[in-house]
C-alpha cells in the first residue's frame, strides 16, 4: 500500500512537472510570435546631420516626424525588400506603370493643404460611414491624384482616388470626376480590401494598386512598383497621423 501511494505521488509530481514545462514552452512560443509580429515593419528616420537607425515603434516614428525627420518605410527585419524584389509581371502592367495627367486645372485653393481642406467633409463622412481611417483616405488621395479631382492616368484610372472604370461600375459610380462619388466609392473599395485581407495594411494598399487577384494569390506585395507605391502611401499616412489630423 505504501509503495503504491509513493508511486502515485511520484507520478503526480512528474505530471505537474510536465504541465510546468508545457506552460513555459507556450509562453516562449507566444513571446516569439508577438515579438515577430511587431518586428515586421521598420522605419528609418533621418534629417540633415542626424540619423536614428531603424525603429518599429509608432510613438517614436511620430515623434521623429514632428521633429522634422523624414521616415522611410522598410520591410522585414530592417531590410528593404525594394532592393531584392522580383521583376514585375505582365499582370495589371498598365495600372502599375501608368502616369497621371489632368483634364483641366481644378479651381481649388492653392497648395495641397488647401485642396485637402476642400474635400475634408467628404473624407470625414466616408471614413465614418465605412469605418476607415480618414488619414488612410487622405494618404491614398495624395499619392493617387495629388488632390486633383479631374486626374486621369494613362491606364484610365480617374478622379481623386484614381478608380478604374471596371471598379466604378461595380460600385455604381456614374461620374468618376465627381469628388463625392469618387471618395465614397474609393473608401468603400478600401473597406472591401480591408475585410478581404483582414486589415493587413501592406496587402490592402498593394491590392488597391496592383489588384486583389494577384495579391490574394501571392499573399505578398507582388511587384517593385507596387512596393514603392505602398511605401509612399504609408509614409503619407504616418505624416498625416503625426500632424494630428
Amino acid at each position: 500500500m505504501h509503495s503504491r501511494t509513493t508511486a502515485l505521488l511520484a507520478a503526480a509530481k512528474v505530471s505537474d512537472r510536465i504541465d510546468e514545462m508545457m506552460r513555459a514552452l507556450m509562453i516562449m512560443v507566444l513571446f516569439f510570435a508577438v515579438t515577430n509580429a511587431h518586428a515586421q515593419d521598420y522605419y528609418q528616420c533621418k534629417k540633415k546631420g542626424h540619423h536614428n537607425g531603424l525603429t518599429n515603434m509608432a510613438s517614436k516614428i511620430a515623434a521623429y516626424q514632428k521633429a522634422g525627420y523624414r521616415c522611410r518605410w522598410y520591410m522585414g527585419t530592417g531590410k528593404s525588400r525594394a532592393r531584392r524584389g522580383r521583376s514585375p509581371a505582365r499582370t495589371n502592367k498598365k495600372r502599375r506603370s501608368s502616369t497621371t495627367r489632368y483634364t483641366s486645372t481644378p479651381r481649388r485653393s492653392s497648395g495641397p493643404a488647401g485642396q485637402r481642406q476642400t474635400y475634408e467633409p467628404l473624407i470625414q463622412h466616408a471614413a465614418k460611414l465605412y469605418n476607415v481611417d480618414p488619414n488612410l483616405i487622405r494618404a491614398v488621395i495624395k499619392i493617387e491624384s495629388g488632390y486633383h479631382p479631374r486626374a486621369i492616368s494613362s491606364a484610365g484610372a480617374k478622379g481623386l482616388m484614381q478608380l478604374m472604370p471596371t471598379i466604378s461600375s461595380e460600385l455604381q459610380v456614374t461620374d468618376l470626376f465627381d469628388p463625392r462619388q469618387n471618395i465614397m466609392a474609393g473608401t468603400r473599395y478600401l473597406r472591401m480590401l480591408i475585410n478581404q485581407f483582414k486589415g493587413d495594411q501592406k496587402l490592402v494598399l498593394a491590392a488597391y494598386h496592383a489588384g486583389p487577384g494577384i495579391v490574394s494569390k501571392r499573399m505578398a506585395i507582388p511587384y517593385k512598383a507596387t512596393e514603392r507605391y505602398v511605401r509612399k502611401v504609408i509614409t503619407e499616412w504616418l505624416r498625416y497621423r503625426a500632424a494630428g489630423l
